[in-house]
């Protein structure tokens, strides 16, 4: 499974009635929220977008952000929704709209599409290696999952003491009076 948004009842649901969910790639933030014995299965890989995947910034990206709006800052990172299921020599790729939250196959208007066809094809191993010497995949962009790390960072005091900071600034910012 690789998606930005998750719910532990559906990573559950599609364990209990689909098949095990092998490698699971999100955000740390979602990560983070799924607890610990779930995500720490021995044969489980978990992973999330290595942040030197992301190309940089430039100048020109800067400026097209200021005139059309901020909100497509964060069409950056992980965004990808997919859905690989194999089952002997076949797989099921199921791609488009749903994260993988019980709101995307419970409440929301979603689209997915289904490819059907071989392992070697388009297998879970393929879409991670690769499909030779070469050729890059997705494991090429991608770092392993360390919750430890995740939350030694939001531990760290001077993240904490600049977060209160940046917070009690914004508090001063709402408090003065429009004009």
């Amino acid at each position: 499974i690789v998606s930005p948004f998750l719910s532990r009842s559906l990573l559950k649901d599609f364990e209990d009635k689909v098949a095990p969910c092998n490698v699971l790639v999100s955000i740390p933030e979602e990560l983070g929220s799924i607890d610990s014995g779930f995500l720490g299965r021995e044969s489980r890989e978990v992973y999330v977008l290595n942040p030197d995947a992301d190309p940089p910034e430039t100048d020109e990206d800067e400026s097209h952000l200021q005139a059309e709006s901020r909100q497509l800052a964060r069409l950056r990172g992980l965004h990808a929704k997919l859905f690989i299921v194999e089952d002997g020599r076949y797989s099921w790729t199921f791609t488009g709209s749903a994260n993988a939250t019980s709101a995307a196959f419970g409440r929301n208007i979603e689209f997915l599409v289904e490819l059907r066809t071989t392992k070697t094809r388009c297998g879970i191993d393929r879409l991670l290696d690769g499909w030779g010497e070469n050729d890059k995949g997705l494991r090429d962009y991608l770092i392993e999952y360390n919750a430890d790390e995740d939350q030694a960072s939001e531990e760290d005091p001077l993240i904490k003491k600049l977060e209160k900071k940046l917070d009690d600034g914004r508090r001063a910012l709402s408090r003065i009076p429009l004009r």
